[in-house]
């Protein structure tokens, strides 16, 4: 994959469990992890109306290079939007050079 294609600065958050000192209760907080370069891609009218019609939520699809340590559970902040992760699918031809992550609009409250 050709790095100009990533031309997009993300960040990504991993959750983090905390306890409320008033409360006691543990609450998830958002807190970054790393920021990386990504592609943005908004899906098209088609994959809109497909979407739609299989009761989908997903807006578009994140694309950035492979890396090992990946948060299992994770967001990802993007021109003033927070999108959540549908999945994590790995790049057809050899499944370690890139990551394609299908996302969700989603109003979490991140850290940072």
């Amino acid at each position: 994959m050709a790095s100009g294609k990533l031309r997009h600065r993300i960040d990504v958050f991993t959750s983090q469990k905390q306890q409320d000192p008033l409360t006691g209760e543990m609450k998830k907080n958002w807190v970054p992890a790393f920021k990386t370069m990504a592609d943005f891609m908004p899906l098209s009218v088609k994959d809109f109306i497909a979407a739609s019609a299989a009761q989908s939520q997903i807006s578009g699809k994140f694309e950035i290079h492979f890396r090992p340590e990946f948060p299992s559970e994770f967001r990802i902040r993007h021109a003033g939007k927070v999108y959540k992760p549908e999945g994590v699918l790995p790049d057809i031809k050899s499944g370690h050079q890139r990551i394609i992550i299908p996302v969700s609009e989603t109003n979490d409250v991140l850290v940072g």
